[in-house]
């Protein structure tokens, strides 16, 4: 089990909404090819889905994050 202080699990979910964000700028982006699009994506869906499997979350709101990969995936 991986152990994190509260202020380093801050972090870790800041960074996954930030993937959240930068999945929906990527699939909203025209200006880059599909395949550069389905790559940012998909980059960051599989970062998304490990950091799901990391034990130290507590009571932060996950609704973002899965329906974001449920979306996208």
């Amino acid at each position: 089990m991986i152990e994190e202080s509260p202020e380093r699990i801050e972090h870790h979910y800041q960074a996954m909404l930030r993937s959240v964000e930068a999945i929906t700028k990527a699939a909203n982006d025209d200006s880059i090819s599909e395949e550069d699009r389905q790559d940012k994506i998909n980059r960051n869906l599989v970062y998304l889905k490990k950091m799901l499997t990391r034990t130290y979350w507590t009571d932060e709101d996950m609704s973002a994050i899965n329906e974001t990969i449920e979306a996208y995936q």
